[in-house]
């Protein structure tokens, strides 16, 4: 698949610094490669669904828009999402008949566990670990800077792996405006792929990170979207 992938990636536009603007669209980028490689689309699709989970639309549109800002609604069927996973991952899982926003993000990255264990995908599995701990370091985070008691329970504890997250945690705690939070974090997500990228190696967690770090400069820019037309 090496050869394949040397060829996509050398078609595909350099991407730039965190906080620029894409050279292309998520969606577009996908498109140009999903039937020479499947098995990373398929993921990066996974993958895109963190973003948007508690909306439906973007599932069964396949536009995935990503940088909403997302608030609980009333997302209770994960039957849309079953979709974009491998029938052995949906196998190994019970999908409970009432989920609340909680319930639906532990269920998401259960099967997305599944999925990178079952894809052979070293960037997935632990992309997975990475974002379940900074997930639940957010929520300590966040606990500090509004002076209430920290929620004891984890999401997916056993996932739970320690990152150096301290000179991020002092930014995060000076940043009072939730967009700027948002964007904070996306940055950090982007300096975590860009450590994990298998640069150069021209395989598959490759071409993966690619559409990550694509997704994550695409959101940013819907979120600097969001805050400009908040101040006017």
């Amino acid at each position: 698949m090496s050869g394949e992938n040397y060829n996509i990636l050398s078609r595909l536009p350099v991407l730039p610094d965190f906080g620029a603007e894409p050279p292309l669209s998520f969606k577009d980028c996908l498109s140009s490669f999903e039937n020479e490689n499947p098995k990373v689309a398929q993921l990066a699709r996974i993958y895109a669904i963190n973003v948007d989970l508690p909306s439906s639309a973007p599932l069964m549109d396949g536009s995935m828009r990503p940088g909403v800002v997302l608030v609980p609604g009333d997302f209770k069927d994960f039957t849309k999402i079953k979709r974009f996973f491998s029938k052995s991952t949906v196998e190994k899982v019970e999908f409970p008949e009432d989920l609340d926003l909680e319930k639906s993000f532990e269920l998401y990255f259960r099967l997305a566990e599944l999925e990178g264990e079952n894809s052979g995908s070293k960037l997935f599995s632990d992309w997975v670990s990475f974002e379940v701990s900074f997930r639940n370091f957010i929520a300590r985070a966040r606990a500090k800077k509004l002076h209430i008691p920290e929620m004891p329970k984890k999401i997916l504890r056993e996932l739970v792996q320690t990152f150096a997250f301290e000179k991020f945690e002092s930014e995060f705690l000076n940043v009072t405006d939730p967009i700027k939070e948002i964007e904070l974090s996306e940055s950090l997500r982007y300096q975590w792929l860009l450590d994990n990228d298998a640069w150069f190696s021209f395989s598959d967690d490759e071409l993966l990170a690619y559409c990550m770090k694509l997704l994550c400069l695409e959101r940013y820019q819907c979120l600097t979207q969001i805050e400009i037309n908040t101040e006017e």
